[in-house]
């Protein structure tokens, strides 16, 4: 419990920290179904050109292994944008009706735009997503 305390204060602090550089954290929801059994590996964050209006890759979004603490499940991962990492934690929570299934909360640092996802694995990457996230 007090393992969980230090690591919900430091990731606390992190954001804080990220907050203080003039940056405003995004973030978003996503359920990824099969996450365990379809071996996904990370997620890569497109947004829409201003131009053409067409998606283009902005970030990268690379998950560790799920690291389980008590009661609750977390997820590291590295956002990398423009070649600057950032390395984030997230709770991960289970859908009871289909416990490979995951719903994450991300946050990918600042940027305003149109965006879409795709996840990847060994196998290769999903179509984009047909929802948009706007900010």
């Amino acid at each position: 419990m007090v393992r969980s305390r230090i690591r919900a204060a430091l990731a606390a602090l992190a954001l804080l920290g990220l907050c203080s550089t003039a940056c405003d954290v995004k973030g978003f929801r996503v359920q990824l179904p099969g996450f365990e059994t379809t071996e996904v590996r990370g997620l890569w964050l497109w947004r829409a050109s201003p131009q053409t209006g067409e998606f283009e890759r902005f970030a990268q979004i690379e998950f560790g292994s799920i690291v389980a603490e008590g009661d609750f499940e977390f997820l590291p991962y590295t956002v990398t944008i423009g070649g600057s990492p950032f390395t984030f934690n997230a709770l991960v929570t289970r859908v009871p009706a289909a416990p490979e299934d995951v719903s994450l909360g991300l946050s990918f640092g600042q940027a305003l735009g149109t965006f879409k996802i795709s996840s990847y694995n060994a196998v290769g990457e999903s179509p984009l997503s047909e929802g948009t996230l706007v900010y």
